[in-house]
């Protein structure tokens, strides 16, 4: 997929505003005093990214969607899109992606005091092969619009991110009721954009089994 339609911009930021703001009430629904599940106490054959949450390691696997303009079942079997267990199984382009992100945590470790300074989208920048000349194209045209992220500090005007999440706790009842939630029941669809539609109670008994 070529990486140069600004609507694909705003679909990566949404989909990290929608996360951050999902990720607190994620975090409420677990009781006092407990940890939260971590991604290799829940998924097998997990490598690299243990030792966070599971909320965090599906985040990180978004991330990585956005950044190289792949699928899931790109850098997993073909047959996991229809068996949740299959995810585990190897494959070339997930075996590259762990030498990748090894690559990437050096070099932010090496250079940068281990701040994320570098990340996949670094080079990615929505395509699965990085380019390595410059275009041209880009260069004498039109001013770009800004991407997300860039510049690092705030934008002029803009409220600090805890403000933003504080209002949206009190949007939907505040820090205690967001605490003593346990519990939700939803329905609905799945659909990736190369996958099939999956309705979600079928999803649901897939997932289970995925956790074995």
């Amino acid at each position: 997929m070529k990486f140069a339609s600004i609507a694909i911009l705003r679909a990566m930021a949404a989909t990290w505003v929608v996360w951050l703001f999902i990720v607190p009430v994620v975090g409420a629904q677990e009781p006092s005093g407990q940890r939260p599940p971590m991604a290799e106490e829940i998924f097998k054959n997990v490598q690299i990214l243990k030792g966070i949450p599971v909320d965090q390691f599906m985040g990180t696997m978004g991330f990585f969607s956005a950044s190289t303009g792949l699928n899931c079942t790109d850098c997993h079997v073909d047959g996991s899109a229809g068996e949740w267990a299959r995810y585990a199984d190897e494959k070339a382009l997930k075996q590259m992606a762990r030498k990748m992100m090894l690559m990437v945590d050096s070099i932010n470790k090496t250079n940068f005091a281990g701040r994320p300074v570098v990340t996949c989208n670094t080079c990615h920048r929505g395509s699965p092969h990085p380019s390595a000349m410059p275009s041209l194209d880009l260069l004498y045209s039109s001013q770009p619009a800004e991407e997300p992220g860039d510049p690092i500090q705030q934008a002029p005007g803009q409220p600090p991110a805890d403000q933003i999440l504080d209002r949206y706790l009190q949007a939907i009842g505040g820090l205690e009721r967001v605490a003593a939630l346990t519990s939700f029941t939803a329905k609905g669809n799945y659909v990736g954009f190369d996958d099939r539609s999956v309705p979600a109670g079928d999803r649901r008994t897939r997932a289970r089994g995925c956790a074995d």
